[in-house]
């Protein structure tokens, strides 16, 4: 008592590729954005380790201070500095 199997009919469109390439696309976008943003953390969490720019100035008494520059001021009356 052997019973045919059931026949499927044979549809040209497979059903559910589309949602497979979909997911995949999607993951693909999500794995980008992550990357990018850990690219941009990396990025600017290097620039606080970097050491600020040493600025050497020379006094009219003859000393010589070495520093970070904390502020650039002018007195009244003197070109401005370049």
């Amino acid at each position: 008592m052997n019973a045919p199997a059931p026949q499927h009919p044979n549809t040209s469109a497979p059903s559910g590729e589309a949602f497979v390439w979909f997911t995949g696309v999607g993951l693909l976008f999500g794995l980008g954005m992550v990357v990018m943003l850990v690219g941009v953390i990396v990025t600017q969490g290097l620039a606080v380790f970097g050491s600020p720019e040493v600025v050497r100035v020379e006094l009219k008494d003859g000393r010589v201070l070495l520093g970070p520059l904390a502020q650039n001021r002018l007195k009244p009356g003197t070109p401005p500095a370049e």
